[in-house]
């Protein structure tokens, strides 16, 4: 027999930023536990609001079925005396199985006899399984902190107020921080009423219908989208929602209704980002535009129904804050980007690492080095890298951190900075996160390289490498940042030979060698490339057998994919298989030292292999200088014939030493040709 089975905790507000990772936890946690147990359930339903977690599982088995088991006991030598009564071992034995009815069979297995019990083990109901694990699945709920509230030793990420737990029409008697399981689910605090549930499938109905609460967040989702399509085609205008600020207000609110505010249109003439924020960041409103630009509407999401008191009570709040953005905008603009520029001096970088006055020095000299390695100069750039943390210093920038760079490019054009300059300002934190975008111009990704690797330069010359899942100064996030941008734009320079010329800038920092700083830097670069080209798609023993210890993303990257796009050829894993067979041999006869080839000792088919060598073997070094793998690859499946024929015809560890080294000599060359550029031994060939 199958029954449905409802569970509800309700709390204080649970904070918005905590509910989505709760919501999945809850789920699978309940999921993982219900397939130890092997019961079988139709569907599951979670649901998540500020005030409650619950889950609706459907035709849930009322009791585990009953398993047939069989356990192998001692030998029946050992098992039993010569008179017959049973020895320790068997009763050790019999300890193990004495929860279950069945029997104890002797069965022969080849030539010896062992004791076997077969028996049944008896299902368990599931009533009685979920008394005893719902306490476990709520305490297993992780979340960033907890509390504990009055004289109750239970922690929880707010208080507890009640709990609904239905197995079918059954109350389950379940007691978490001295609340006691009910059938009773509370409402909206302040439009809705309490609800009674006598079936479990009622609950989202009735939730919704008396209580005024939606408890699915993907239809509270639906609910306000639909909304703000609507307001949005009324006032011929597009929202600024994304999914950050959807997921945040859906998380806020259990009945959301969406009204219209206002503003003063006087605060249009500031830089709409400041707006956008105060907005967003703040009171978790959804500005509106039109024609790409701020209108002085935007969409308020409310708990509850809205009425006029609510809209002028967030109008009144809203042109505080713009007010205080207004003043400061006005105020920072009356100095000069020299004040600034010297304040930075007041701001610490790093402790042990001078101030953001002195990053930007740094930065300035490290722009140049690169520029250097790109073959390129250009005088925006290094302005750009030398003046970017200027706006940190700004009365807006400390009011709305997340507007830096963004303010530094108003200030900058404000203050006569070309526009090229104030754009790679703007743009030098990006990518902020792996799926962020990338700078969109060279220069602007030139500057966020070198704010990057300052950084990462920094902290590993003063002894803060990164170290197994510590990241504290998100390190990891940056060189992702770095590697994607020299992809996009094809910049081909080693992170690690950036580092060897700019050597004087950092020596300062220095806790350790030089040589050793370098090593983990080395190994920091080549770790997370593997990591990203994974990220990426590509396979683990392409990634392996191509960038061993490159600290060059472009370069690597280029190895990566030419292989990835060859792989699938079928002459490429013959070919493989081959070169992993002259790798093979050169092992096993642990060969190292070649000699000049006798070519009057070749036979016809090592002179066809050595002739394509001498004639090749340029055209390969040509090709990874210039990093034209395809065609690289496209040469070595050249010898795919030639050293068939080889191996056909010739036994390469002949009796004779000379005709012996001489083979092993020709295979060093061939496998030497492509070392650099592909490990086969690595390579997973079908």
């Amino acid at each position: 027999m199958k029954k449905d089975f409802l569970f509800e905790i309700g709390t204080e507000e649970i904070p918005h930023d905590y509910l989505s990772k709760s919501h999945i936890q809850f789920e699978k946690i309940f999921i993982e536990t219900l397939s130890s147990y092997n019961l079988n359930y139709a569907k599951i339903y979670t649901y998540s609001t500020p005030r409650r977690l619950a889950i609706l599982i459907t035709d849930l088995e009322e009791k585990q079925e009953d398993r047939k088991i069989i356990k192998k006991g001692p030998p029946k030598n050992i098992a039993y005396h010569e008179n017959g009564e049973p020895t320790q071992a068997l009763k050790g034995f019999l300890s193990t199985v004495s929860s279950f009815e069945g029997q104890i069979k002797i069965l022969k297995e080849g030539e010896k006899e062992f004791v076997f019990f077969e028996g049944i083990q008896k299902g368990e109901y599931t009533e009685e399984i979920l008394k005893r694990e719902i306490p476990r699945i709520v305490k297993s709920i992780e979340f960033p902190k907890t509390m504990r509230w009055s004289n109750v030793d239970f922690r929880f990420v707010r208080p507890i107020r009640w709990i609904v737990c239905l197995f079918g029409d059954k109350i389950l008697d379940i007691e978490l921080a001295t609340i006691k399981s009910s059938n009773i689910s509370y409402g909206h605090r302040f439009i809705g009423e309490n609800v009674e549930i006598k079936n479990p499938r009622e609950y989202e109905e009735l939730l919704e219908n008396k209580g005024k609460v939606i408890p699915s967040p993907s239809k509270r989702k639906e609910v306000i989208l639909k909304d703000v399509e609507k307001i949005s085609k009324e006032l011929n205008s597009v929202p600024v929602l994304s999914e950050k600020l959807l997921e945040e207000i859906v998380n806020l609110v259990e009945y959301p209704k969406t009204t219209i505010g206002t503003f003063d249109e006087k605060f249009l003439e500031i830089p709409n980002e400041i707006l956008i924020s105060e907005m967003v960041e703040h009171q978790k409103f959804i500005p509106l535009t039109r024609d790409s630009k701020l209108i002085n509407k935007f969409i308020i999401v409310v708990n509850t129904q809205p009425n006029e008191k609510i809209v002028k009570g967030n109008q009144k709040v809203i042109s505080a804050r713009l007010n205080d953005g207004k003043f400061l905008y006005e105020e920072d603009t009356k100095k000069s980007i020299e004040f600034f520029i010297q304040k930075t001096k007041e701001l610490i970088f790093f402790a042990g690492l001078g101030t953001i006055y002195d990053k930007m020095k740094r930065m300035e000299k490290l722009s140049q080095r690169i520029m250097e390695k790109l073959k390129i100069q250009d005088e925006k750039i290094k302005r750009a890298s030398s003046i970017c943390k200027f706006d940190l210093t700004t009365g807006v920038v400390y009011e709305f951190p997340e507007l830096q760079g963004i303010m530094g490019y108003y200030y900058s054009l404000n203050f006569g900075e070309e526009v090229e300059v104030a754009n790679y300002i703007k743009e030098h934190y990006k990518p902020i996160s792996s799926d962020d975008e990338l700078p969109s111009s060279l220069g602007a990704g030139i500057v966020s390289i070198t704010d990057k690797l300052d950084n990462i330069f920094s902290l590993y010359s003063a002894g803060k490498k990164v170290s197994g899942s510590s990241d504290p100064y998100g390190l990891r996030r940056q060189l992702v940042g770095v590697s994607r941008i020299m992809i996009n734009y094809n910049l081909d320079i080693d992170i690690v030979d950036i580092f060897t010329s700019s050597k004087e800038i950092y020596e300062a920092f220095f806790t350790k060698e030089y040589k050793e700083i370098t090593e983990d830097l080395k190994q920091f670069v080549n770790a997370r490339l593997k990591g990203l080209f994974k990220e990426m798609g590509f396979r683990t023993d392409e990634i392996e057998a191509t960038i061993k210890a490159t600290t060059n993303p472009y370069d690597a990257y280029l190895r990566v994919k030419t292989i990835n796009n060859f792989r699938n050829k079928g002459e490429f894993a013959n070919v493989g298989i081959l070169f992993k067979r002259v790798r093979n041999i050169l092992n096993e006869a642990k060969f190292t030292s070649p000699t000049p080839l006798n070519y009057d000792i070749l036979t016809p088919e090592e002179r066809e292999l050595y002739n394509l060598i001498l004639s090749k073997k340029d055209t390969v070094s040509n090709y990874l200088v210039t990093k034209n793998y395809e065609e690289l690859l496209k040469t070595l499946l050249e010898f795919q014939k030639p050293i068939h024929n080889f191996f056909e015809k010739v036994f390469v560890m002949d009796k004779n030493t000379e005709i012996r080294q001489n083979r092993l000599s020709l295979l060093y060359q061939l496998y030497k040709m492509f070392e650099d550029f592909i490990d086969f031994n690595i390579m997973e060939l079908a």
